[in-house]
């Protein structure tokens, strides 16, 4: 199965489960996956649509400025995801980007984060980021 078959049906879920953030960040993924295929003139191989989407985590990418907001943390209820770092930059497409902001709702109801490391290139925290992250303890500004 495909990345775009399994985000459209990872947003099936999301509109049957009511969660709106999670239908908004995964709407720009598709959006996104949608788009690179327009530029290219031909589907996406399986290769090109995993770049959107780095290490289980959506980003948005900002070409103009050079910066990406991570969106969605797709991995945030993995049993693993107990301690994230946030990276100060992103690769794609040849390309780095600042990591510059953390969407609203990305890290929301995390069920098992403990401990985050923010790096000095954020500059904005999006509204309920860590919202109901009920195992939170630490958060690191580096």
């Amino acid at each position: 199965m495909s990345m775009t078959d399994r985000v459209r049906q990872a947003m099936m879920q999301a509109m049957k489960d009511g969660q709106k953030e999670r239908k908004n960040a995964i709407s720009l993924l598709l959006a996104a996956l949608k788009q690179k295929e327009i530029d290219k003139r031909e589907a996406l191989t399986e290769e090109e649509e995993n770049q959107i989407v780095i290490d289980e985590v959506t980003y948005i990418i900002d070409k103009e400025n050079g910066t990406a907001m991570l969106s969605f943390a797709n991995n945030k209820n993995d049993p693993s995801c107990v301690t994230v770092t946030i990276p100060s930059k992103i690769s794609y497409e040849g390309n780095d980007y600042s990591v510059s902001e953390i969407g609203s709702g990305a890290y929301a109801q995390a069920l098992y984060l403990e401990e985050v490391t923010i790096p000095s290139t954020v500059k904005v925290i999006g509204t309920a980021a860590f919202m109901t992250t009920k195992k939170l303890k630490k958060v690191h500004f580096s």
